[in-house]
């Protein structure tokens, strides 16, 4: 097995290659461009001799040359002898056999000991022509760990994966083939923070809304009256707040923060606006942000104000309160609002493309921070994540309003989504609530024609208790819609196991996730690894 290496000095010899290999060193080694042509350009080798060991990584490879990367950032163009298998982002020692001055004949040298001893992965790696290198053997284990096939095509294409994501964790690349999730940059990301329970699009919401108070509170520090009451119609515009209702909403509608509603009705006060006035507004309001926008009309319309006045009302806490409160009543879902599953397809789509108008507008106006920038971004991208994984699986993130206070959920349902039937098992739900006070809540639900069976998981005991004391409230009420309902509710369980996931070393659970990507999308059934120690 021979690399025949040549033209290591000469300053035109790399003109073929240059932006390919100088491509693959940057994205491999993060140098500048800089230094990747310094590199290319490098000096003689010929201090090399024969005999003599020297590490390399490989950066690109064509049917008869190979591009290797040296320690010291020097550079070697190659011939490709008989019988070499090589992979792009190889990293391995070779010998140098002959020094000719202008031409250095080299050697790969095999790794000794790297499989741990595993004849599996040995016989694998060799069977597929693959060098046995610390990458390929931990892509190899991988994939025997996961069940999946150790054929050439997979195998190499993991190879190619972790090349062109060098920061992505291995298992974490199998383990996305495997839920047959595509492989990005944006997919690699939101899959790393599920794995760690860091994914809830709840939390997202808030970290958008967060952000976006503090770019709206900079933002209105500067610019005119007029330059801020346009931006502000883009948003009510975006959000469609401007509508009117009947007069019946003034008791429910604001009952959700009544103290920001009696502020607001003491702001206005002092702007001059009459008591009844501003109970006229409220009454043509369906919500806070149709309230923002009739408020905003009004101070439109009143001329007499001074210009500083208005503007006041702008940069008040109120009014950004005003402005979260109603796109939180946009992005959250109340209880009724879950009766149809289209309500949570309108949902994503709703905050996706409300959240890009108010990045576009942002942008435009010259006021998006960088901040708001990434959190709406991440929001985004954990939506279409969700959508990636409904291609397999039916899964939903519910961001919720219940009783005025946002909670988390997340909906399983343990069945190939291709092949969705009602087994003799019937159907087997599994639902996730992070509340305030509840905290996490696990609810596996079983349905067998008309008998209902529901197991709650919760993290301490007086949630437990809260949860007993009150389900005969809710078997009264099942049983009243013809369901025989049966139900236990339970503690959880510390986990017996001598190795601890990032996960729960942060304290984090989330039945929901570990159980969906523990799935196999052929059977359906929940996918074990053992370890196995003598």
């Amino acid at each position: 097995m021979n690399i025949f290496g040549q033209g290591w000095n000469t300053l035109g010899s790399w003109d073929n290659q240059r932006n390919s290999s100088a491509e693959a060193l940057r994205a491999l080694n993060g140098i500048s461009q800089a230094t990747a042509e310094q590199a290319e350009g490098s000096s003689t080798l010929s201090f090399l001799r024969p005999g003599q060991v020297f590490q390399g990584q490989v950066l690109n490879i064509t049917t008869q040359d190979v591009t290797i990367l040296l320690d010291n950032l020097q550079t070697v163009h190659a011939k490709l002898g008989e019988s070499v298998e090589l992979n792009i982002g190889q990293k391995m020692s070779f010998q140098v056999k002959e020094n000719q001055g202008e031409q250095i004949f080299i050697r790969p040298l095999e790794s000794q000991g790297i499989s741990g001893g595993n004849p599996a992965v040995e016989k694998a790696l060799d069977a597929n022509g693959f060098a046995m290198t610390e990458r390929n053997v931990s892509i190899a284990n991988a994939l025997m760990e996961s069940g999946m096939p150790l054929d050439k095509d997979t195998m190499r294409g993991v190879m190619q994966q972790s090349v062109r994501f060098p920061e992505a964790d291995i298992k974490q690349l199998v383990a996305m083939n495997r839920l047959q999730i595509p492989v990005n940059e944006s997919n690699i990301q939101q899959f790393a923070k599920y794995t760690v329970h860091e994914h809830q699009l709840t939390q997202n919401i808030n970290q958008v809304l967060d952000s976006l108070e503090q770019t709206v509170s900079s933002a209105f520090q500067s610019g005119d009256v007029s330059q801020i009451q346009e931006w502000n119609h883009q948003m009510i515009d975006i959000f469609g707040w401007k509508e009117e209702v009947p007069h019946d909403n003034v008791p429910t509608a604001f009952q959700s923060d009544l103290s920001l509603f009696t502020s607001l009705k003491s702001q206005m006060s002092e702007l001059g606006m009459k008591p009844d006035t501003f109970d006229q507004l409220a009454e043509n309001s369906k919500d806070f942000g149709s309230l923002l926008s009739n408020i905003s009309d009004y101070l439109e319309q009143e001329n007499q104000l001074p210009a500083e006045v208005v503007k006041g009302f702008f940069q008040s806490d109120n009014y950004r309160k005003l402005l979260k409160k109603g796109i939180q009543e946009k992005w959250l879902l109340k209880p009724e609002e879950m009766k149809q599953p289209k309500e949570i397809d309108q949902l994503y789509e709703r905050i996706y493309e409300q959240s890009a108008k108010l990045s576009e507008s942002l942008n435009q106006s010259g006021n998006s921070g960088q901040e708001f920038a990434k959190q709406s971004q991440n929001m985004r991208e954990n939506i279409q994540f969700i959508q990636q994984l409904n291609e397999q699986f039916i899964f939903a993130q519910l961001p919720m309003k219940m009783n005025g206070q946002e909670a988390n959920s997340e909906l399983f349902v343990y069945a190939n989504k291709k092949k969705v039937q009602k087994g003799p098992e019937g159907v087997k739900v599994l639902l996730h609530l992070d509340m305030p006070n509840l905290g996490n809540t696990d609810v596996l639900v079983r349905l067998v024609e008309k008998k209902l069976y529901a197991r709650f998981t919760l993290e301490d005991q007086t949630s437990v208790d809260v949860i007993a004391e009150n389900m005969s409230d809710l078997s009264k009420k099942l049983e009243e819609k013809g369901f025989l309902f049966t139900n236990e509710v339970v503690k959880t369980e510390p986990k017996l196991s001598d190795t601890v996931s990032l996960a729960e070393e942060s304290g984090k659970s989330d039945a929901v996730i570990e159980e969906m990507l523990n799935q196999d999308l052929i059977t359906g059934q929940k996918r074990f690894t053992f370890d196995m120690r003598t």
